[in-house]
């Protein structure tokens, strides 16, 4: 059903970005020549905006599909997911190693930083001629 739906309001995206390219190519060969007009420079503007539209809905597609899949496939793996997240969300906290040991309270963190960015920014002083 939806394949038959598919078909018939989008149609066959290989079929269609196949003939535009092969259009864009002709008109291409006629620039090439030098034997294009203007209209055709029109038609092949009309046709990139076409082929955009068309890998717009390619790109849809391969996403809806990968999605679907994910979801017939990554429910399997459920547990591996659910473990890894309380793994990396109790592993997660605050803490900065400065000089070899860890600061895990506000004021150590506001220190350690605070110490960091004066010693980068701090001027060297020297004799200037």
């Amino acid at each position: 059903m939806i394949k038959g739906w598919n078909k018939e309001k989008v149609g066959n995206l290989d079929l269609k970005l196949a003939g535009i390219l092969g259009k864009i190519k002709e008109i291409d060969k006629l620039e090439e020549q030098g034997t294009i007009s203007e209209a055709q420079h029109v038609e092949r503007a009309l046709l990139r905006c076409e082929l955009e539209k068309i890998l717009l809905k390619e790109e849809i597609t391969w996403r809806q599909k990968s999605r679907e899949i994910w979801l017939k496939v990554g429910e399997k793996n459920n547990s591996f997911f659910t473990w890894w997240q309380r793994v990396t969300i109790e592993g997660k906290s605050n803490n900065i190693k400065v000089n070899g040991t860890y600061s895990e309270t506000k004021e150590e963190l506001q220190s350690a930083i605070a110490e960091y960015f004066q010693g980068r920014f701090m001027e060297l002083r020297e004799e200037r001629p």
